[in-house]
């Protein structure tokens, strides 16, 4: 896990989750967790916002794109790759 800190773009603070808890309200499937971030330094204070990222698995032979190489028009999603400088549509 990592949280990214208002106070601090573009800094990233590895975390670990300690304790989880699903929680279903109002129709809405949710997921509690409890977490600790080491603060060693002390930037980090009470009442701080962040947003967290919880990697769940990672697929290592999976083909990779830059999302900027992505196009998507009237339902038809094509990439772009550079081949001898020059820019050719895959689909």
């Amino acid at each position: 896990m990592r949280v990214e800190v208002e106070a601090f773009p573009g800094q990233t603070f590895p975390g670990a989750i300690y304790a989880g808890e699903p929680h279903g309200r109002r129709g809405k499937p949710e997921l509690r967790v409890e977490a600790s971030v080491p603060n060693p330094k002390g930037v980090l204070k009470p009442g701080f916002f962040v947003k967290a990222s919880i990697l769940t698995g990672a697929e290592k032979s999976v083909p990779f794109v830059p999302e900027e190489a992505v196009v998507s028009f009237a339902g038809i999603v094509k990439v772009y790759v550079i081949v001898s400088g020059k820019a050719e549509e895959r689909g």
